[in-house]
C-alpha cells in the first residue's frame, strides 16, 4: 500500500512538473505572440525613419501607411508620419497627422513642437500659440524656445530671432546651432562682423560642420554699411596707349534690402580712340540703388550725366529688374538710354539667364539690342559667360560676344568680337582684389583693356 502511494504521490509530482512547465511555456507563447508584431513595428519604424531622413520620403510614407491601416492607435508612427510630411515639404498633410496625434493626447510636446515647425514653414496657423503652448506644459522647453527663435528668423523677424537666440546662447554655450542661429539673425541686422565671430564659435564646436564653413564664407562676400570702389587700367585702342582712373564707387546699405550708390566714371575719356586722341575727358556721374523687393524680386535704378568736352552733358538712365526662381536660377530685363539735346538719343535693351550648373558654375547668355538715332539699322550683341566661385570668396569669371552692328561703309567691321577674364578674390576680411582683361574687335578699331581694382568693406560691428 506504501508502495502504490510512493508510486501515486511521485505520478502526482510529475505531473505537477509538467503542469508548471507547460503553464510557462504557455505564457512564454502568450507574451511572444502579444508582443512580437510590437517588437516588429519597431523594427520597421526605425528603418523607416532613416528613409525618411534621408530624403527618401515617398518609399516612407507607403510604410508608415502600411503600418498605420494595421496599427492605427500606433502613436509613434503616426508621429514618424507627421514629421515625414513636412521634411517633404507636404506641410499641411504633417500638420493633419499632429492634430490626429493631438485629439487623443492633448498635451503630447513631440506632436505639439512638429507642429508648431510645420506651421512656422507653412505659413500658416499660429505657431506663435502652438510653441507657447508647450511652454506652459514645459517651462522653459528647449524645444520650444528654440522653435519659436526659429519661426521669427523665417520671418525675418531679426531683432527678435537675434534675441531668442542670443538666450539660448547664454544658457546653452555649447550649442552649435543655437550660435548658427544667431549669426543667421545677425546678418539680416547686417552685422557681418558679428555673425562671423558666432559662426566661427559654432564650428569650433563643430569643426567638421560644412554649412558652417559656408557660412563663414558667405558672410564674407555679403554686403557691408559702406563699400569703397576704386579701379584703375591700362588701355590700348587703335595702337594708343592710355593709363587712368577707370572709375570710383561709394555705397551705402543702409538696410538689407536697400542700397544707394554713388559712382564716378571716366571709361570713355580711356576707351574712346577719338577723346584718347584729342587728349580729352569725358567723366561721367551717376547716382544708383537696389530694392530687394521680395525674396523673388530685386530692381536697379541709375540716373546720371555724362560731360563732354563741347556741348551739352548727355543725360543717362538705366533701369533693371531681376526675377528670381527656385535653384538660385534667375532672369534680368532691363534697359539703359542718353539723351543729349544736340544729337539723336540711343538706348539699350537687353535679357539675361542666370543658370547655376553645379554647385561652384553657374552660365549666363545675354543678348542686347540697341538703337543710336545716327544709324537706321538696330545693333545686336550676344554674349555668354561662365562664372566660378570657390567657397573662399574666389571669383573667376570669362566670357565671349558676337555682335552685328549693322554699319557698312570702307574700313569698317560689320560683326563684332571679343572676350573678357575677370578675377575677384579677398585678401582680407574687408579689402577685395578684382583684376580685368579684356579685348574688342570693334567697328572701327581693335582695343585691349587691363585693369585692377580694390574693394574696401565697412562692417558694422
Amino acid at each position: 500500500m506504501k508502495r502504490i502511494l510512493s508510486v501515486a504521490k511521485g505520478n502526482t509530482n510529475l505531473s505537477n512538473v509538467s503542469w508548471q512547465i507547460f503553464s510557462k511555456g504557455l505564457l512564454i507563447l502568450l507574451i511572444i505572440t502579444i508582443f512580437q508584431p510590437l517588437m516588429a513595428q519597431q523594427v520597421d519604424l526605425a528603418e523607416v525613419r532613416k528613409m525618411a531622413t534621408s530624403g527618401n520620403h515617398e518609399v516612407a510614407e507607403a510604410k508608415l501607411s502600411d503600418i498605420l491601416d494595421a496599427y492605427p492607435d500606433f502613436t509613434e508612427a503616426r508621429l514618424l508620419r507627421a514629421h515625414n510630411f513636412s521634411w517633404w515639404k507636404k506641410y499641411q498633410a504633417g500638420i493633419k497627422e499632429f492634430d490626429a496625434v493631438l485629439n487623443v493626447e492633448p498635451e503630447n510636446v513631440e506632436a505639439l513642437v512638429g507642429k508648431g515647425y510645420a506651421e512656422s514653414w507653412s505659413g500658416s496657423g499660429d505657431p506663435v500659440a502652438t510653441f507657447s503652448k508647450v511652454l506652459k506644459l514645459h517651462n522653459g522647453s528647449v524645444e520650444a524656445r528654440k522653435g519659436l527663435a526659429h519661426y521669427f528668423l523665417i520671418k525675418k523677424e531679426a531683432k527678435t530671432a537675434e534675441q531668442l537666440y542670443g538666450q539660448l546662447v547664454l544658457d546653452f554655450p555649447q550649442q552649435s546651432e543655437f550660435l548658427v542661429g544667431q549669426g543667421k539673425a545677425l546678418l539680416m541686422l547686417n552685422e557681418h562682423r558679428n555673425a562671423r565671430k558666432h559662426f566661427k564659435r559654432a564650428l569650433e564646436i563643430d569643426p567638421e560642420n560644412e554649412s558652417v564653413k559656408k557660412l563663414i564664407e558667405d558672410s564674407r562676400s555679403e554686403i557691408s554699411v559702406f563699400e569703397f570702389d576704386l579701379s584703375a587700367g591700362y588701355s590700348a585702342v587703335g595702337g594708343v596707349e592710355k593709363y587712368g582712373i577707370r572709375s570710383f564707387q561709394v555705397a551705402w546699405n543702409f538696410a538689407p534690402q536697400y542700397t544707394i550708390y554713388g559712382r564716378y566714371d571716366n571709361t570713355l575719356s580711356l576707351d574712346n580712340l577719338d577723346m584718347i586722341n584729342r587728349q580729352k575727358q569725358v567723366p561721367g556721374v551717376l547716382l544708383g540703388g537696389t530694392a530687394v523687393w521680395t525674396d523673388k524680386t530685386l530692381t536697379k535704378i541709375e540716373l546720371g550725366n555724362r560731360f563732354f568736352p563741347e556741348g551739352p552733358a548727355q543725360a543717362t538712365a538705366r533701369l533693371e529688374q531681376v526675377f528670381f526662381f527656385s535653384n538660385a536660377v534667375n532672369i534680368k530685363v532691363g534697359g539703359f538710354s542718353g539723351v543729349r539735346s544736340n544729337i539723336a538719343p540711343e538706348w539699350v535693351g537687353y535679357t539675361s539667364l542666370y543658370i547655376p550648373v553645379s554647385k561652384y558654375f553657374s552660365a549666363e547668355p545675354v543678348y542686347f539690342y540697341a538703337r543710336d538715332g545716327n544709324s537706321p539699322n538696330p545693333q545686336h550683341r550676344f554674349m555668354l559667360s561662365g562664372k566660378f566661385r570657390h567657397p573662399k570668396g574666389i571669383e573667376l569669371s570669362v566670357g565671349g560676344f558676337y555682335g552685328i552692328p549693322n554699319i557698312s561703309g570702307e574700313g569698317l567691321n560689320n560683326k563684332i568680337t571679343g572676350g573678357y577674364v575677370f578675377a575677384h578674390f579677398p585678401v582680407s576680411e574687408k579689402i577685395w582684389v578684382n583684376i580685368s582683361v579684356s579685348q574688342e574687335n570693334g567697328v572701327f578699331n581693335r582695343s585691349r583693356v587691363f585693369s585692377t581694382g580694390l574693394k574696401y568693406k565697412l562692417e558694422r560691428k
